[in-house]
């Protein structure tokens, strides 16, 4: 069998990853990581060490979402200047060597330990270059412990399943329907005697209590 028959035989025997978690990285394979060798490295730095350097952090961590992707971006980040930073100290107290070296050669033997203390020494006292990369590096190794600390929280923390959306219940209400009261008739008995009226005479009961006053006689 050749090899690429060989190839087609276990790629037919191949059903992919299983578990929900494999799925997860396996769907992240094709992302960009966004980190290239071009935005992270100086002139002197070898892009393909980066490229190798990345890709390490890749293969052990396994980004199965986009914020385990972006941690482990920022711990890459973190970790690489943090080293650059390393290696500019070192070049620093070597330049700095050389630079005492003829003026220390005149007095004294000295080995390479203590030519390294003078310099740094002078250098601290000097340009104080070597503060400024001891508080880089500070901030990069806080940097770099905070995204593996929070990359390591969210992988041991179950992420809660979505909320079910039951669906809405209409309850059917039985309306009353309202019945306007329309004008009230009222019914006159045809055999029912009038009122009395205003004018009538009155009863003696009803007559007053002062009779009218006698007509005056008339003058002759």
């Amino acid at each position: 069998m050749t090899r690429s028959e060989a190839s087609r035989t276990n790629g037919a025997q191949s059903h992919g990853p299983v578990t929900p978690e494999g799925k997860a990285r396996s769907s992240m394979n094709a992302l960009k990581h966004g980190l290239t060798a071009r935005d992270m490295c100086i002139a002197v730095e070898n892009p393909k060490e980066f490229d190798a350097f990345q890709q390490r952090y890749f293969d052990e961590f396994q980004p199965a979402t986009q914020v385990e992707l972006d941690l482990i971006k920022e711990m890459i980040s973190a970790k690489w200047r943090q080293e650059r930073i390393w290696n500019l100290e070192a070049a620093t107290i070597d330049f700095r060597m050389e630079c005492t070296k003829p003026d220390i050669d005149k007095h004294w033997i000295l080995p390479p330990r203590t030519r390294a203390a003078i310099a740094m020494m002078e250098e601290a006292t000097g340009s104080k270059s070597l503060q400024t990369y001891s508080r880089y590096d500070a901030m990069l190794s806080r940097m770099y412990h905070r995204a593996l600390r929070t990359l390591t929280l969210l992988r041991a923390t179950p992420m809660p399943e979505p909320a079910a959306i039951e669906p809405e219940t209409i309850v059917e209400t039985e309306v009353t329907p309202t019945v306007t009261p329309g004008p009230v008739r009222i019914a006159v008995l045809q055999n029912e005697p009038a009122p009395p009226s205003t004018s009538a005479a009155r009863t003696e009961n009803d007559a007053p209590d002062n009779p009218a006053a006698p007509p005056l006689p008339r003058a002759a």
